[in-house]
């Protein structure tokens, strides 16, 4: 384990080495160069940013939001069942919720935002439904 933080130490030299600030607004030339400057100038940090979130307070948060997530997703689902026929269920929502959470804490780096249907999406998978039982008729 130590030569596992040695071997991590010395790579954080490497990139604290070096002493140019970064101007965030700057345009850097290169795609995703300033998601790249944004990584290095956090690398430092990255190892405490892991270790401060096993805490209990962490885990409990977690445990909230995703019961938060959960609950929503379930009284939705059923509700898209009805007005769809069961086309849209249960099973499919939590798929789709599980799916959107997991892509949008890779890809925005927060983790813990609630993802899941709403009401807007009930009226418009409603509107699509309908739309569809006129076009088959």
């Amino acid at each position: 384990m130590e030569l596992l933080k040695l071997n991590f130490s010395l790579f954080v030299a490497n990139f604290s080495a070096e002493k140019k600030p970064f101007n965030t607004m700057e345009r850097t030339g290169c795609p995703f160069g300033g998601v790249f400057q944004d990584a290095r100038r956090r690398y430092p940090w990255f190892w405490t940013d892991i270790t401060d979130g096993l805490n209990f307070q962490c885990f409990a948060t977690t445990i909230f939001i995703y019961c938060a997530s959960v609950a929503q997703v379930i009284t939705f689902a059923g509700l898209i069942g009805d007005k769809t026929g069961n086309l849209i269920g249960m099973s499919e929502t939590l798929m789709v919720t599980a799916g959107a959470g997991i892509l949008f804490s890779l890809i925005s780096g927060q983790p813990l935002i609630p993802i899941g249907p709403t009401g807007p999406l009930l009226v418009f998978d409603e509107i699509l439904y309908q739309v569809r039982l006129k076009q088959t008729n």
